[in-house]
């Protein structure tokens, strides 16, 4: 997992599953492609995947925003 992965989880106060997503090695490019049914094995407390899907649809748009056209897995291209 990339540092940058690590920063996020931090800002969006969920620190406690950077080794989580290290083990399972997600990092930037795959975290736009991240399923609803992933997101559920990876942050199983209802409130914190909660707010991890609340910020990483947030940053999408941000990211989408800068490159309207592009599909939400081949972000990682640009990342």
């Amino acid at each position: 997992m990339s540092d940058d992965l690590a920063d996020f989880l931090t800002a969006w106060d969920l620190s406690q599953y950077i080794d989580t997503f290290r083990t399972h090695d997600i990092d930037m490019k795959t975290l736009p492609c991240l399923t609803e049914n992933i997101i559920k094995e990876l942050i199983p407390v209802i409130g914190h995947r909660a707010r991890f899907l609340s910020n990483l649809e947030q940053w999408k748009l941000i990211i989408q925003g800068s490159m309207p056209s592009v599909n939400n897995c081949v972000i990682n291209m640009f990342y």
